[in-house]
């Protein structure tokens, strides 16, 4: 109908590292990396979304939306090893998305949106530091995410447009062993931004 608007659709992923060690194969001078051996990585994935929305009005959009992802480990982390971490393989990252939100337009242009959101990961890469005082990665498990976001954008002038963000986040690991269910240090649970547009 007019009102409703239903999207789906995919994206399939195909990624490759050819890695070539042109040193020999063995710690650095500092002693701290390795140099691994010549190896190839491919990963692939495929990544169905969806979403779904309903116009309340001419200037109001109730809308929900999934979407998994997919994010491959960086070849910093794949291939720059740590000498006591040598054997380590890392895995992608895959995401599941879940969001309900509001859209509200005003004159000029200008408009405010709301949403919710949840996303689990699976196979989270996490930067670990040992005893020693060592930072390396591995994936730990499952994580989960959480929060609202907000958005107004502003016509100012016929020149000028202002967009202010503001989200609120909860980002937890699940059933680490080394974390149990504690939430990411690393992660700020408030992020904001303000942006002025000339145009």
């Amino acid at each position: 109908s007019d009102k409703l608007d239903f999207i789906l659709g995919a994206r399939y992923d195909y990624n490759h590292f050819d890695y070539t060690n042109n040193l020999s194969t063995s710690n650095d001078a500092s002693g701290v990396y390795f140099r691994p051996n010549d190896r190839t990585d491919s990963f692939t994935h495929f990544s169905p979304k969806a979403s779904l929305s309903y116009k309340l009005d001419e200037t109001t959009t109730l809308y929900t939306r999934y979407a998994n992802g997919f994010t491959i480990p960086s070849a910093s982390k794949l291939y720059s090893l740590k000498s006591n971490y040598k054997e380590s393989t890392l895995e992608p990252e895959t995401t599941n998305t879940y969001e309900i939100g509001l859209k509200k337009l005003f004159a000029n242009k200008s408009y405010f949106e709301t949403s919710v959101y949840y996303m689990d990961i699976d196979d989270t890469i996490t930067s670990n530091k040992d005893s020693s005082g060592v930072y390396y990665n591995l994936n730990s498990g499952k994580s989960e995410h959480q929060g609202i976001e907000t958005t107004l954008f502003s016509t100012i002038t016929d020149d000028i447009s202002s967009k202010i963000t503001y989200s609120y986040s909860e980002h937890n690991f699940v059933n680490n062993p080394t974390y149990n269910n504690n939430e990411m240090a690393e992660a700020p649970n408030h992020t904001g931004n303000f942006r002025l547009f000339y145009n």
